[in-house]
Parts: structure tokens; C-alpha cells; sequence
């Protein structure tokens, strides 16, 4: 490729492949273990007995993993452009999930390998060194992932997981089912404020009610974004340099459970405690003074679009020459962190996984009140004698 070195500089092709194992469980929970129960003959004190809680899987196998990657590398005039494309595709198999037997037959738990996960899509990272002069440089870096996640297979017992809750308020407000990601998130339909000043919801059928049944309920968003982007920029003029660095995140939900809990008579507190209510009665918040209104969380009401926009880091720097100083090179900066996020969200942050009552991946996308983001000033002397 002698004659194209001019305008392809390098160009590399990268495939892999392999399996990687998980045994991420809890310590002998392969083994047969018994809980205790109490039962009553006859008499108002309660005996104490023993019953096989969780039955033993000694044929149990570590969960699977396989992952094909397939890249691209490619260098343009001379390095100026630098382009890396990579597809990648895991599919985990045998994934550990628990079930029990039927009731009838004394409804322990146990262990197998049923589950199945899908984890595809695109890795791409653009570099350009656009402008590269004596006085004055810049180059950008753009790196962008598409993430499709999809739920294969369950346990025919248990087709469907539901999950996340917090503090009792809001319970079952994601789903783990076939066909769909993980993180989704399963509620009610919000059909707005009726004349009377009540919530009221769509019903499987369509229709409007104050009261819907869980029946009703539906796939309100995922917490997994479909698009991450990061961008990093460095600029130089003479004596001068700028570097900054935005990420963002798009097609990505939140349940907002803080959110509910300021604008619910429920709870502890029994009382709206957000500023905004007030101005939103018989809008999007119903009248306080009705009885019996359904608050429910988990509903799309207040499931928020999460995409956002954000500057993580920005400095600026002056270096100071040895030759002008006499005595060492000095440099001089003055950062930023967290500058600015671009979103709709109404959380203290779009990017945040809090904790829930419940754990793992049923627990994602709930955002149950997390520490805002704190802006950071930063002022650096650096000297090299």
C-alpha cells in the first residue's frame, strides 16, 4: 500500500473471541439448608419446627459469557484523523437465577442455570488533530457507544422479575423480562388531573380511572442508555492551553422517587413538602383537599427523560518559560469541574444510580435522592526546578 501512504497512514483489523465464567452467589447457597417455621396443635403456643428452605444443587455451573469483538483501525493523512470502529456482541448463558418448587410440594428455592442476556452494539473514537501550528494547535477527541441490552430467556416459572422499591412507598417499579432490558421500568400510565381534582389512570383497555388494577400496568422507559458520547478538546496558543471535556448520555429514563415523596401526601411527613405544588394544582398535581386520591410512583407521571448534556472538566493554563523566570518552569491553572449540565430532568442528577431498598440491577433506575454533583474550582502551581 506504498502508493496510499498519503492518505491512509495505518490500517489495522482486530477480531476476538472468548468465554469468561461467573459464580457471583452468595457462600453455600448451593448446599440444602433449613428454615425454621411455627405451626400450632391445638393449643395458642406456637412449636417451632424445622423445613427444607432451600434444596441443594450440586450440578450447579458457573454462569457464561461470550464475547466476539470485530475492529477497525484507521490513521488518515499522516495521523491527522484517527478512526477506531469496534462492533462487539456478549452473550451470557446459563445465567444463576433462583426458583422453587411448587407450593404443594413445600415451595422450597433453589439455584439453576437458566437465564439468558444479550449485550450488542458500536464503539467508535474519532480523533482530529485539526489545526497544528507553531503557535497554535488543536485537537478533538469524539467517543461514542450504542448499547443494545435485551433480556433472552428466564426460568419458565418465573418468566417475569419485578423489583424496586423504596421505603414501601413505591414497590415493583421494574421489570426483568424476555425480549426486554434490563432496568426497565413498569408502572401505570398517567392519564392526568380530572375535573374533580383527582390522578386518574389508563386501564389495559383504555379507558380512565381513578383506581387501575395492577392489570394495568405497562413498560414506562428503560435506565440504560441507547447513546453514551464523550468529547475531549485541547487547545494551544503560544504559552497558552485550554482543555475540555463533555459526556452526555441519550435515550435514557429515570423514575423520579424524590420527586413522588414531595409531591405525595404519603409517607411519613403526610404532606407536600416541593415548592412547585401549589402552582401546579389541578395541572399536574392533584387538589390537596380531595380524599382518597391514588398516589402511585410507580407511574409515568414521574418517569423523566434523563438525557443530558454535561461539561466534566474544563482548565485553563498559562506555562511559564524557565528562561522567563530564572529559576524553574512554572505553570499556572485554573479548572472547573461540573460547569454545566444541559437536561430536563428535574433530579439533582441525571446520571446518578442511587441506592434502593432493593439491589442490583432491579434496583437501576430508581433515583431515590442522591448528593448533588458538587462544582469544584481549582487553582494549581506546578514548578519543575
Amino acid at each position: 500500500m506504498a502508493n496510499t501512504q498519503d492518505v491512509i497512514s495505518n490500517l489495522k483489523i482486530r477480531a476476538s473471541y472468548g468465554v469468561i465464567g461467573n459464580q457471583d452467589i452468595d457462600p453455600y447457597s448451593t448446599l440444602g439448608l433449613l428454615g425454621t417455621t411455627s405451626t400450632y396443635f391445638g393449643t395458642n403456643i406456637a412449636t417451632t419446627g424445622y423445613w427444607e428452605n432451600t434444596l441443594a444443587t450440586p450440578d450447579i455451573k458457573w454462569e457464561k459469557t461470550k464475547q466476539f469483538d470485530f475492529g477497525v483501525d484507521l490513521s488518515l493523512f499522516h495521523g491527522k484523523i484517527d478512526l477506531s470502529l469496534d462492533y462487539f456482541n456478549k452473550q451470557t448463558s446459563d445465567a444463576l437465577l433462583t426458583t422453587k418448587v411448587a407450593d404443594y410440594l413445600g415451595g422450597s428455592s433453589y439455584l439453576i442455570n437458566a437465564g439468558k442476556v444479550a449485550n450488542k452494539g458500536i464503539d467508535i473514537t474519532l480523533t482530529a488533530n485539526l489545526i497544528d501550528h507553531k503557535d497554535f494547535s488543536w485537537s478533538t477527541t469524539i467517543n461514542g457507544t450504542y448499547l443494545k441490552n435485551e433480556v433472552k430467556k428466564l426460568t419458565a416459572q418465573e418468566p417475569i422479575i419485578y423489583g424496586g422499591s423504596f421505603q414501601s412507598i413505591i414497590t415493583d417499579c421494574t421489570i426483568i423480562k424476555e425480549g426486554e432490558a434490563i432496568g426497565t421500568l413498569f408502572g401505570y400510565q398517567w392519564a392526568g388531573i380530572d375535573a374533580e381534582g383527582y390522578d386518574t389512570y389508563y386501564t389495559a383497555n383504555g379507558e380512565i380511572t381513578r383506581s387501575p388494577s395492577t392489570d394495568d400496568r405497562v413498560i414506562l422507559g428503560k435506565s440504560t442508555p441507547d447513546f453514551t458520547l464523550g468529547w475531549n478538546n485541547s487547545l494551544r496558543y503560544k504559552n497558552w492551553s485550554l482543555n475540555a471535556f463533555f459526556n452526555s448520555a441519550f435515550g435514557v429514563q429515570r423514575l423520579n422517587a424524590l420527586r413522588f415523596s414531595m409531591n405525595s401526601m404519603i409517607g411519613n411527613s403526610r404532606m407536600f413538602t416541593d415548592a412547585d405544588f401549589l402552582s401546579q394544582v389541578g395541572i399536574t398535581m392533584p387538589d390537596p383537599r380531595v380524599e382518597n386520591n391514588q398516589y402511585i410512583g410507580n407511574s409515568s407521571k414521574w418517569v423523566e427523560n434523563a438525557d443530558y448534556f454535561r461539561c466534566e472538566n474544563i482548565t485553563l493554563a498559562y506555562d511559564f518559560p524557565k528562561s522567563m523566570t530564572k529559576f524553574a518552569d512554572l505553570r499556572l491553572s485554573f479548572s472547573v469541574q461540573n460547569l454545566f449540565t444541559i437536561t430536563g430532568y428535574k433530579g439533582s442528577n441525571p446520571a446518578s444510580y442511587s441506592f434502593s431498598s432493593d439491589y442490583g440491577d432491579r434496583a437501576a433506575g430508581i433515583d431515590t435522592g442522591t448528593y448533588p454533583t458538587p462544582r469544584t474550582f481549582t487553582f494549581g502551581l506546578r514548578m519543575n526546578f
